[in-house]
């Protein structure tokens, strides 16, 4: 909220007297407060300047020139100075309409000029000749150049952002499609935690890494992987549906904007307008979509007890990612010229539903390895078990068995003997370490494979499963503009 009390400030603040201090310490603090809110505006709004001259080209001073915003048709007026020229500040992104008026001469009208966020309109009118009755419109020369600096930078606006493919539904995503902009983030040569993302004036860089990717991770990524990483971001998210303008400076930025070595990221959230707009949404992303992996694809699912497949290749991980929301604005009636001007406001709510499912594999011992029975490869594909306990022991193999053994069979091993003599091959009978068979009992059965040969019967095996780790995430944005044009007040 930035609130021009400083005129009204001075007044009371006039007389200084000790009683009066409080009110002088005040005064300084709201006078400070506006100043840093306006310098914060001038990173999300834009400026449109010009001159007005006849039809010879002189300067025509003390013009009146009208900016009419066309989303909620309230109106901002100056008057040229000495040299014909005029300036419109902190203006918010979005189309205008400008008209020029003056005694002796007919009235000008330049339509539907586009002004985005962070950058500069000129726009020079000729006034001919004629009755203020009379209206001529005319185009305005040169008002798509950036004459006022030589940032190069590109905007994306909402119409576009909401029509180009972003997994993430992140506005950020877009920066890596500028540009001199690698897929990482490094802009214009500079490392991708130089950055600097600007929202609504304000600076939402990540203070922790400057990308967001290396300590957390990235609003956009995809959330249904794990660990950090993705496109570098702010410290918000900024979903697609709550932004007007997303503009990526890379070069040659100005001294309002070059903040860091970087690219200047600058977006604007969406405002209410004249009438009422919104709209509901939801993103879907389902497995049962999605393509199977090879190693899912090759690897059946079989029967524990008889080894009989079910199905020759294991299913992919049921998972999906649910993106909803709603967004909302317009005028509110209810305040009417409430604070010298009307209101308008803009909404939006997205929630994210994730179950965030990963296929996990880890290494672990066959049933026999478990019981401290350990299978040798003596000639070809025959291989031999030998029970290193001091006793017999029977085991119910239900994968990965010795030649000879049918999985789900129970089988006694007897002590192994090692040599012509018939000598224990475990002479001290330690048999297995019970710690380590105390911690095997919690590993679980590897699953089987496709078929049971030499090379598949070993100690250890894969175990392959999917883990679950349901997560959700839910954000809101809000914009509210007070659109009056009178120095009373404006909110943001």
């Amino acid at each position: 909220m930035v609130r021009n009390h400083e005129a009204a400030s001075a007044a009371r603040c006039g007389s200084f007297a000790p009683q009066n201090l409080c009110r002088v310490l005040a005064c300084l603090v709201l006078v400070c407060l506006s100043a840093t809110l306006l310098w914060a505006q001038s990173s999300s709004t834009g400026t449109i300047v010009g001159q007005v001259t006849d039809q010879t080209g002189a300067v025509v001073v003390g013009a009146n020139v009208t900016l009419v915003d066309v989303d909620t048709k309230t109106s901002r007026n100056a008057a040229t100075n000495e040299a014909g020229r005029y300036t419109f500040s902190s203006i918010p992104p979005g189309t205008y309409d400008i008209g020029v008026s003056k005694s002796g001469f007919a009235q000008a009208k330049v339509q539907g000029q586009k002004l985005d966020v962070g950058s500069s309109l000129t726009i020079n009118v000729a006034l001919k000749v004629g009755a203020q009755t009379e209206s001529v419109t005319v185009e305005a020369s040169g008002a798509q150049l950036q004459t006022l600096n030589a940032t190069v930078g590109t905007t994306i606006r909402f119409e576009n952002m909401s029509a180009l493919p972003n997994l993430g539904r992140d506005a950020s995503t877009l920066m890596v499609i500028q540009p001199a902009t690698t897929p990482n983030g490094q802009i214009a040569g500079a490392t991708a935690d130089q950055n600097t993302f600007m929202l609504d004036g304000g600076n939402a860089s990540q203070d922790m890494d400057g990308t967001g990717v290396t300590y957390t991770p990235s609003f956009a990524r995809n959330p249904t992987s794990t660990g950090t990483g993705g496109v570098p971001t702010g410290a918000v998210p900024v979903p697609v549906e709550s932004i007007e303008e997303f503009k990526v400076n890379t070069s040659n930025q100005t001294a309002d904007f070059n903040s860091s070595a970087g690219g200047q990221v600058q977006m604007v959230t969406r405002r209410g307008t004249n009438t009422y707009h919104g709209g509901i949404y939801e993103y879907y992303l389902g497995s049962n979509f999605g393509a199977n992996s090879w190693v899912n694809g090759h690897t059946p699912v079989k029967d524990l007890t008889t080894g009989a497949v079910i199905t020759p290749f294991t299913p992919l991980p049921s998972t999906h990612q649910n993106r909803f929301g709603a967004m909302f604005g317009g005028p509110v009636p209810l305040l009417g010229n409430f604070l010298g001007g009307k209101t308008y406001l803009f909404m939006n709510y997205e929630g994210r539903r994730f179950p965030n499912i990963q296929t996990l594999e880890r290494t672990v011992p066959t049933d026999l390895m478990k019981a401290g029975i350990i299978q040798i490869n003596t000639s070809g594909s025959t291989w031999v078990a030998y029970n290193l306990n001091p006793a017999a022991k029977a085991v119910v193999c239900q994968s990965n068995c010795p030649t000879g053994v049918t999985p789900g069979a129970s089988v006694t091993y007897q002590p192994a003997t090692c040599g012509a003599t018939g000598v224990a091959c475990d002479p001290r009978a330690l048999g297995l370490n019970p710690e380590v068979a105390a911690v095997w009992k919690f590993m679980p059965t590897a699953n089987p494979t496709r078929t049971i040969s030499a090379a598949s019967i070993l100690p250890i095996r894969r175990f392959s499963a999917a883990a679950r780790s349901a997560r959700s995430s839910r954000w809101a944005a809000g914009h509210s503009t007070q659109a009056t044009w009178s120095p009373a007040l404006r909110l943001r």
